[in-house]
């Protein structure tokens, strides 16, 4: 109970830590919300800073946005809210997380269960069958399909599945069939990672002397993979898997912009170029909170892969 609460706290001061830096960030970097709109006079410019509580210096602002100063625009935070969108006037960064997310989401989570059960069982098969195809296939395929840049892939699948044999839409998020093509654009390097990373923690595990021993009872290869080797491979893979997923799951800016997806990659994106400060740190809000759930439930792996890491 004592390590959890470490943890918990742990996590709270990486949160806050995370949300300062970029709040002071945004304010160091010149520029400012109200400088793309056409030239306002200074009076009304100062106006719209103090409305929004952005005229005090940035570590200042940043504790009247978590919940110092209760004004009109303050205390966003503690209320449970991230305050107006400074680009679009007429929406809260509520109202744009709670449809920016679920689209992201959805795109993350079907990368992630195609790269992870396709990575993983690829990795299988290919050490069940050293010098096989699948084993050719991942070590001279995987580095390509790993370094292949995701808009390169985006146009390939895109011209030959929509325009060559047209198949499936080339973008847009209106049905099942528009889910196709930029799930795998999205599924394709981590897939090929995972498949890399299980073939090479198995192949080290097949020589220990544990292996050896199960191979004397005359156990199959894959009884002797699933039984023994693959939980002590588990480990290495849900080191990467924690990033990986909050990577997936909270979006690509590259694959959201190739088909014209309205997820948070591209909010964030141009929130940041717009200097959209409340709902830059909506979004960092979100991914930071992924992140940390995620690594908290990789631990919690780690404690059901190796018991031993229990008495820690």
């Amino acid at each position: 109970m004592p390590a959890l609460l470490n943890r918990f706290f742990l996590s709270l001061t990486t949160l806050v830590c995370v949300l300062l830096f970029t709040f002071l960030l945004l304010h160091i970097v010149p520029g400012g919300p109200f400088d793309q709109e056409r030239k306002l006079p200074p009076e009304i410019e100062e106006n719209l800073y103090k409305k929004y509580g952005l005229h005090q210096r940035g570590d200042d602002s940043f504790w009247v946005w978590i919940g110092k100063d209760f004004g009109s625009y303050s205390a966003f935070l503690l209320r449970g809210e991230w305050g107006p969108s400074l680009k679009f006037r007429d929406r809260d960064v509520t109202d744009i997380l709670k449809t920016a997310i679920p689209p992201s989401f959805e795109l993350g989570i079907w990368a992630l269960l195609i790269s992870l059960s396709f990575g993983v069982a690829c990795g299988i098969k290919a050490v069940s069958r050293p010098g096989g195809w699948m084993d050719h296939l991942i070590l001279f395929w995987s580095p390509l399909f790993v370094s292949l840049p995701r808009f390169v892939a985006a146009v390939f699948l895109v011209f030959f599945f929509s325009f060559v044999l047209k198949i499936f839409p080339p973008a847009l998020w209106e049905g099942m069939t528009y889910r196709i093509l930029p799930v795998i654009t999205l599924a394709l390097a981590p897939l090929a990672y995972l498949a890399t990373l299980t073939r090479s923690q198995l192949v080290m595990q097949m020589g220990e002397d544990y292996i050896k021993t199960a191979r004397s009872k005359g156990l199959t290869p894959y009884r002797i993979i699933f039984k023994h080797a693959l939980k002590n491979a588990g480990i290495p893979l849900l080191t990467v898997l924690g990033p990986l997923a909050a990577q997936l799951i909270t979006g690509s800016f590259i694959v959201e912009t190739m088909f014209a997806i309205p997820g948070l990659g591209r909010h964030f994106v141009t929130a940041i170029t717009d200097r959209d400060y409340f709902l830059v740190m909506g979004i960092t809000f979100v991914y930071s909170v992924f992140l940390i759930a995620l690594n908290w439930l990789v631990d919690l792996g780690y404690l059901i892969l190796d018991p031993r890491m229990r008495k820690n």
